[in-house]
């Protein structure tokens, strides 16, 4: 570590020439130290020790700008870091990902989010930035950039992933936000977003167990398995469209739900099932068949958050009627 004040002070020649070495030290150790070097100078470049940045003045002389870690590895100079600028000359929209994928196989505080490419927002509309292999984890246990934006995760509710960007730093990482209570923004918009990060994208929803953790599911794109959650069993049978809740088994986010229905009797007879994604029937699909039981897959576009309709009858016996709901689209 080595500092000095750039100015080579008159004197005798071994003491100019040792001035002189010091002068040069400090130039090639980029005036490293936990405290700036003084006097500055316009674009001088400062290696600070006490924080592990390295630092430039800028032309103003006025203030020094982080340039990333003294210690990290260089970004690629075609990476957002450089060029700063929209991810191309195209128009791109928020939250276009290729390839992501998350799986967790058994309830985890923990998750790994990957994808070929992300695409960042600074806000709709906004400054964009393409993130290349993406691979991100997100610990619900922790709060700020790679865990919650706040507070504790929701027990048996849902949270929104966030990719967040930092164009200053180049840094990217998941910030999970509560996202039980109502539809999330594809651009995070809480109030506690980590300092440096200004672009996000939505990137997932994923459901919560009871101690808060992430649940059993896998994403693909902006499709999530999960168990199957069952949303009806009934016997009682309606012949118009009745509207059924299924917030168990989708996030508000949800605009598909994917699942299948199933219809019997306990006498042989015909049994006719029906979903729609409104009380007016649109978007109807028929499950019908005779015997003693019919089943049939269907993937319902959910004009109202978190419904759907349905009607099912029989012609003999004692109906018995269930809807599971095994995946949605975000």
């Amino acid at each position: 570590m080595s500092q000095h004040d750039m100015t080579v002070d008159n004197g005798a020649g071994v003491a100019v020439r040792a001035d002189i070495n010091l002068a040069l030290k400090a130039l090639a150790s980029q005036s490293s130290g936990a405290s700036a070097p003084s006097p500055t100078f316009p674009a001088q470049v400062w290696a600070d020790t006490g924080t592990g940045r390295l630092k430039q003045r800028d032309a103003a002389n006025a203030n020094w700008v982080d340039k990333g870690p003294i210690d990290g590895a260089m970004a690629p100079l075609d990476s957002p870091l450089f060029t700063g600028q929209p991810a191309g000359p195209l128009p791109c929209v928020v939250g276009q990902v290729r390839n992501a994928k998350m799986s967790i196989t058994a309830a985890s505080a923990t998750g790994t989010l990957t994808a070929d490419e992300v695409i960042v927002k600074s806000a709709l509309g906004g400054n964009s930035y393409r993130l290349p292999s993406f691979s991100k984890t997100i610990n619900l246990g922790a709060t700020g950039a790679g865990g919650m934006d706040i507070g504790s995760s929701p027990a048996s509710g849902w949270v929104a992933l966030y990719a967040i960007y930092n164009p200053t730093t180049g840094t990217s990482a998941l910030l999970a936000k509560n996202a039980t209570a109502g539809v999330q923004t594809e651009v995070y918009s809480g109030a506690n977003m980590p300092s440096g990060y200004t672009a996000s994208a939505l990137v997932s929803v994923w459901p919560t167990t009871g101690a808060g953790q992430l649940a059993v599911g896998s994403q693909f794109d902006r499709v999530v398995s999960t168990p199957g959650v069952s949303v009806l069993s009934t016997s009682t049978q309606q012949a118009s469209f009745t509207s059924l809740s299924i917030s168990a088994a989708v996030p508000p986010n949800a605009k598909f739900a994917a699942g299948y229905m199933r219809i019997g009797s306990n006498s042989a007879g015909d049994y006719l099932g029906q979903l729609s994604s409104s009380a007016s029937a649109l978007g109807t699909v028929l499950i019908g068949g005779g015997y003693t039981n019919a089943s049939g897959y269907f993937n319902l576009a959910l004009i109202t958050a978190q419904n759907i309709w349905y009607a099912a009858t029989v012609t003999v016996g004692t109906m018995n009627a269930s809807i599971v709901i095994s995946s949605y689209t975000f």
